[in-house]
Order: structure tokens, then sequence, then C-alpha cells
């Protein structure tokens, strides 16, 4: 299974030199396969990648939706991959991470999916 970190703030982000590379060395065992990180102004994500299903470059995470305004970080299998609602899913790759970046009108990873996944979605707006 991948390694998830994140820190949130509704304001501003605290200062927390080196938490991400710290963060990212505590989960190296989860996800060999690669590692990533993101930061705005209020949220920070990290991600150790364990790939199983896509493991093209373009299923590197956080992941982020085609306008870049929604960035996510995903842990877990859906089983019934991909969901049955195909026109959600972006032709860019075949992640299973995909499902997790909200942006597609009626989309509900609850609702479309079966499996164990846990995940993070941060929207640009500011709403996780």
């Amino acid at each position: 299974m991948c390694g998830i970190a994140g820190r949130f703030h509704p304001l501003t982000l605290p200062a927390a030199p080196g938490w991400s590379t710290r963060a990212s060395a505590l989960l190296a065992h989860r996800g060999p396969d690669g590692e990533g990180h993101w930061r705005d102004a209020r949220c920070e994500l990290v991600h150790r990648r364990l790939a199983l299903i896509d493991l093209s470059p373009t299923g590197r995470q956080p992941m982020a939706n085609e306008d870049g305004s929604v960035q996510v970080i995903f842990n877990g299998e859906i089983y019934n991959y991909p969901p049955p609602t195909p026109r959600y899913w972006s032709t860019c790759t075949r992640s299973a991470a995909r499902s997790w970046c909200p942006g597609y009108a009626g989309f509900s990873p609850s609702r479309s999916t079966t499996g164990g996944p846990a995940g993070s979605c941060w929207r640009a707006t500011g709403s996780a």
C-alpha cells in the first residue's frame, strides 16, 4: 500500500522546514516506486508510491485534475476498477487515483466505487 501524509491550516500553513522530506522518509517503506509532494499556502501533501495498476509516470502523485485546481493523494485498492462511470476518467492515466480527483461533475467515489481506499483531495479554492 502507498504511503500518504498531509497537513492543513484554514488560514496559512505554518512554516515547518523539512516536514515533507521527513514525512516522505518515514513513509519510504510503504512506497518504493516513487515519491512526490505538493504545497500551497494552506495545504501540503506527500505521497510514496507503490505502483500496481498504472506503472507509468502518469500515475505519479500528488495528482492534479486537468486545470490544476484540484490535488489528490490516494492509497488503496478499488475493486471495481475502472468504476462503472468511465466518462469521469481522464485518458492521460490509468491510475485508480484519478477517481479521487473531483472536478468531474456528479462523480462521487464513495457511491461509484468499491474497495478500501483512503486519500485526500484539495481544491485550490481552499475547500478540502
